[in-house]
């Protein structure tokens, strides 16, 4: 899998002219740190097993890593699941509706779905605040826990601009 993202990323290196063809890297970029996040996850938990098993002592801050790397990989998750359209869609019922009651439904759960991720960028931007306000400190590397948290409204903003762009592509399809 990783091995396709570098192809990816050598792809996209290529010059044209003499500029980098961005365009390339920002359309797969959360392909990319999903690849990375997920090989992070995997290296750190097979070590924090091996340490257990070979010299009994557990990597107390490799859980922590892990658990937070996971919750910024499902956010990544989301955002390629919308640029692709390939979410979780319950379609039954609206393909048996008319053409024109399917795209305003479509326009509705789009709406939506911003309006959703709009509301948890505006909370979890007071968690941080709260997070810096009250000096709060992750139990096993002693950090700054908005650290951790400021991944919430920096991913549900990309996903916000993949939903958007997935209902560029769905109207210029439709021709609307």
């Amino acid at each position: 899998m990783s091995v396709f993202y570098i192809m990816i990323f050598k792809k996209a290196s290529k010059l044209k002219g003499n500029k980098l063809n961005l365009r390339i890297l920002f359309d797969k970029i959360e392909e990319f740190l999903c690849a990375l996040l997920m090989t992070f996850m995997a290296c750190l938990a097979f070590g924090n097993v091996l340490s257990r098993y070979l010299f009994h002592y557990s990597i107390s801050f490799s859980q922590e890593l892990v658990l937070n790397a996971f919750v910024w990989s499902t956010f990544l998750g989301t955002a390629v699941a919308f640029k692709r359209n390939s979410h979780v869609m319950v379609s039954f019922f609206v393909e048996k509706l008319s053409k024109k009651l399917q795209n305003f439904l479509s326009r509705l759960s789009m709406a939506l779905s911003i309006g959703l991720f709009g509301l948890l960028i505006y909370c979890s931007i007071d968690q941080i605040i709260s997070e810096i306000e009250l000096e709060t400190t992750s139990d096993a590397l002693d950090i700054p826990v908005f650290w951790y948290t400021l991944g919430v409204p920096i991913f549900s903003l990309l996903i916000i601009f993949r939903i958007w762009q997935a209902y560029r592509r769905k109207v210029k399809g439709n021709g609307e």
